[in-house]
């Protein structure tokens, strides 16, 4: 239960400080599709009306241009919440191999949830990690 709400603590924090203004050059990802933050943003970003110097465009906005993996997060509950907050070019695949299963098995599981179509699950599948890390081109 820890991971989820860990990087739940982690994304918060990251806007609360305002490192994400502060430094818009940086590809934030987070794992396990952001553990609680898709379904808690809007309550969480409700909070913040003393932070815009910090987040002078606004907790979603910054949670908006994030990167999520679905390592772990191949359910419908993570992936409907997760979809709400980003669009399929923010989402990456992901996987906890070896001790979360195996990456065709996860594979599969994003595919069954039958959640994005084809041109997003290649998104998801390669290119949005393509995009971020252009060396892996070639792999």
């Amino acid at each position: 239960m820890e991971y989820g709400t860990d990087t739940t603590r982690a994304i918060t924090d990251v806007c609360y400080s305002g490192y994400a203004a502060q430094f818009p050059n940086i590809k934030w990802i987070w794992s396990h599709g952001g553990g609680s933050m898709p379904f808690l943003a809007g309550r969480i970003s409700g909070g913040p009306n003393n932070k815009k110097a910090e987040m002078p465009n606004g907790m979603m906005a910054e949670l908006r241009k994030m990167y999520y993996d679905l390592a772990g997060a191949a359910n419908p509950g993570v992936v409907a919440s997760l979809r709400q907050l980003v669009t399929a070019d923010k989402i990456l695949f992901g996987t906890d191999f070896p001790p979360g299963g195996h990456v065709l098995e996860q594979a599969e599981a994003i595919r069954e949830l039958k959640m994005f179509n084809e041109a997003e699950l290649k998104m998801v599948e390669r290119d949005n990690a393509v995009k971020l890390i252009p060396r892996l081109k070639n792999t």
